[in-house]
């Protein structure tokens, strides 16, 4: 079931689209087991299909990075063959904080336009510069960032 549009949220159809979340759960525990906290992973599972992609800004995420301001999206994804009304997955990505909600979707939807693939990164490097956040595909190419 897809979120009902008098949330006030905006939502992405994307087709079926497989969804892996192995690239977030990296080989040192503590870091896997932190992830797995905040998303609610069991060990069993590293991939679900979805359908659509809704997100909102989450409230006092603001952080800076390198000099860089983001803001955390907390992306959901659903699926409208799910009995549940609740997304299957969600997910907080951190992207620039001047982005809207509309332009975090066309940029989830342009980075998973080319594969029926979307991979969920944890980490990621911006002109040599690591940045410890959770991305989507290459989404960060979309940063501009200076």
């Amino acid at each position: 079931m897809h979120p009902r549009s008098t949330r006030n949220r905006p939502l992405l159809i994307l087709g079926q689209k497989e969804v892996y979340t192995n690239n977030i759960r990296t080989p040192d525990r503590k870091k896997n087991l932190l992830v797995q906290e905040l998303l609610g992973l069991d060990g069993a599972k590293s991939f679900f299909v979805a359908d659509a992609v809704s997100c909102c800004k989450e409230e006092n995420s603001a952080t800076s990075y390198h000099g860089v301001s983001f803001i955390k999206f907390m992306v959901e994804f659903w699926d409208e063959n799910s009995r549940e009304a609740q997304p299957i997955f969600q997910v907080g990505v951190h992207a620039p904080s001047n982005w809207s909600l509309l332009q975090c979707l066309d940029a989830i939807e342009e980075v998973s336009r080319n594969d029926n693939v979307i991979s969920l990164i944890f980490g990621y490097y911006i002109n040599g510069k690591h940045f410890p956040f959770v991305t989507i595909n290459a989404l960060y190419h979309r940063f501009k960032i200076k």
